[in-house]
């Protein structure tokens, strides 16, 4: 839904305001960036979202089990302009990178990279990731990273408000003792 021309110049002084402090921060959450710029796009605002997404593209290359998550907020803006099937190179590359990982960071990318192939499209996929990461949950011999990566998947689905497998939720109630 675009903006109302009244907040428009608002909208626009702001986040190029917020813009300004993060290129002089040494911190930057580049997935909340490509957030806010799918959501400017969405909203009409497509300068907005190129400037906010060409801010942080230098930050892309963060270790993979971050990354996923990046991923899946590109796989976001990428469909809303209509060009999802373009990412399949950069998600086969990320997945490969996120299984070269230990054993204890899969959960945290393979959900996300599940996500991501989802939104652009390939639900088979997404499925095998996702399904991939609760595995490597289950089978972890620490017992807080089993826990973390089982909270992980969790929360991926219910910030992406994908429906949970039951092979999947299967494995997370086995992780929890089975209660």
């Amino acid at each position: 839904m675009p903006l109302s021309p009244v907040l428009q110049p608002e909208a626009a002084t702001l986040t190029r305001a917020a813009l300004e402090v993060l290129r002089d921060s040494n911190v930057t959450h580049a997935e909340l960036v490509v957030e806010a710029a799918t959501r400017l796009y969405l909203a009409g605002e497509q300068e907005l979202a190129k400037e906010a997404f060409t801010a942080v593209e230098k930050h892309l290359g963060a270790p993979p089990d971050e990354v996923s998550r990046l991923h899946y907020q590109m796989a976001c803006l990428w469909q809303a302009r209509g060009q999802g099937s373009t990412l399949s190179l950069l998600l086969e590359r990320s997945e490969k990178d996120a299984r070269a990982l230990e054993q204890m960071y899969h959960p945290f990318a393979l959900a996300w990279l599940g996500a991501a192939w989802e939104k652009v499209g390939d639900k088979a996929k997404s499925e095998a990731l996702t399904f991939a990461a609760a595995q490597s949950a289950k089978t972890n011999v620490n017992p807080r990273m089993r826990d973390l990566g089982a909270f992980e998947i969790s929360l991926c689905h219910a910030a992406t408000a994908r429906p949970m497998s039951p092979n999947v939720a299967k494995l997370l109630h086995e992780i929890d003792g089975g209660n």
